[in-house]
């Protein structure tokens, strides 16, 4: 019992490198080469700022995380498989955790649920629906949640949906008021369209997730919470438990205090009571938590609101809504417009089976899909350049009307430039 507490330690605290340690792991999310000195640098890079966003209709989309899994410990701290059933209990709640073949679902798949949650939140803003299904483009997911964009890449993303959609729960934690009483999995169904690679493993294109009662309950309630986009960037699994738990009992209040032994509980790590405080206190040193600053004294961490997130709230519902009236109004609405139309033609953009094949020659050795990431990638920079630019109208004539030609063109380059892959 003692071994597999010590290796359960050994797998949580382990210290990011930038290597992979299996398909399971999130490993992609740290990168050597944008960032050789993690250790300088508590924050992932910022792969795709703002104004490089491939699709524009992203841009406008607000992280939202539900409530229930910002409280109670639904997702492993670990980066490798967690195969163990077990029961949390805090405060009268429990959560009973019956793992998939893969594991228990980890902080970073977590990442597809926001994702899920926060556009189906947008369009109950927009229309009043709740749509339960939503379609998702891996592509799309990977730009938004600052994650590379590389083969391996796609395979974590299937092996999270494996996870979220195969390990089941059964808890009291209520959701819109409702308590469900039966085993459910985060995700009830997924549907996924693939293509293989040339190493005979499948890429997702496309996926149609449904997402669970349990969680539509806390949406249709509102029982939602906005969390900052640099969560995308923390690196390590306590940092993003840790973020979420101050997110959700400090808010917009300007402090609040929680006993270390407590918030030990809370997140629902499996490290020795040593191991989480001598992470804790790393966390703490680097003070990099989006929106707090936090520190520790006599055994408590203590979570105060920074000075710039507070305002962002001062604004009342009358001042928010003269705001988006003015922006009716504005100038920039035709440019918005016209970035939604071309964001539009870029994702209807196809490349056809023969195209990608007459592309592979022109590549030997090479990754076909990773070129087809990077050619989509060059054409979003230079429609956002235009769109941003003095004439916004130019960005329509920049999607290929060919796209098959245009990507053959675009590997005859590559070859000619790079040559075979090292």
């Amino acid at each position: 019992m003692a071994k597999s507490t010590s290796a359960q330690n050994k797998i949580e605290e382990e210290a990011v490198t930038g290597e992979v340690i299996s398909p399971q792991d999130p490993g992609p999310l740290f990168d050597e080469v944008l960032d050789p000195n993690p250790k300088h640098s508590p924050l992932l890079p910022e792969r795709y700022p703002m104004g490089d966003l491939f699709v524009c209709e992203l841009v406008d989309i607000v992280l939202k995380s539900d409530m229930a899994s910002l409280e109670y410990p639904f997702y492993s701290l670990t980066k490798k498989p967690d195969r163990n059933p077990r029961r949390f209990e805090h405060d009268g709640r429990w959560i009973e955790f019956r793992p998939s073949i893969k594991g228990l679902p980890t902080i970073y798949d977590k990442d597809l649920l926001i994702y899920a949650i926060s556009h189906i939140m947008r369009e109950k803003q927009r229309s009043g629906k709740t749509p339960k299904t939503i379609v998702i483009d891996p592509y799309h997911f990977l730009s938004y949640t600052n994650r590379p964009t590389g083969g391996r890449d796609y395979e974590a993303l299937v092996d999270s949906i494996e996870r979220l959609e195969g390990t089941r729960y059964r808890t009291n934690v209520k959701t819109g008021g409702f308590e469900h009483d039966e085993w459910f999995g985060l995700f009830e169904r997924v549907k996924m369209k693939t293509r293989k690679t040339p190493k005979g493993g499948l890429r997702p294109e496309r996926l149609e997730v449904t997402i669970s009662d349990w969680t539509m309950e806390a949406i249709r309630a509102d029982e939602v919470l906005t969390l900052h986009r640099d969560y995308w960037r923390l690196r390590r699994p306590i940092e993003r438990r840790v973020y979420e738990i101050i997110r959700k009992h400090c808010g917009q209040q300007e402090g609040w205090s929680i006993g270390v032994d407590k918030l030990h509980t809370k997140s629902g790590s499996q490290a020795t009571r040593r191991e989480f405080r001598r992470k804790l206190h790393e966390v703490v040193n680097d003070n990099h938590l989006p929106d707090y600053d936090v520190f520790i004294e006599n055994d408590i961490l203590h979570a105060t609101s920074r000075s710039e997130f507070l305002e962002s709230y001062n604004v009342s519902n009358r001042q928010k809504g003269k705001k988006a009236k003015l922006a009716d109004k504005s100038e920039d609405n035709p440019s918005r417009e016209l970035g939604r139309e071309v964001a539009s033609q870029l994702r209807r953009m196809k490349i056809s089976s023969d195209g990608l094949e007459a592309a592979k020659e022109e590549v030997p050795g090479w990754d076909i899909y990773f070129i087809e990431d990077e050619w989509r990638a060059w054409i979003s920079k230079r429609v956002q350049s235009a769109l941003t630019g003095a004439d916004p109208s130019s960005a329509a004539d920049l999607v290929p009307r060919n796209p098959d030609a245009a990507f053959i063109g675009f590997c005859k380059n590559w070859f000619k430039t790079r040559g075979k892959p090292s």
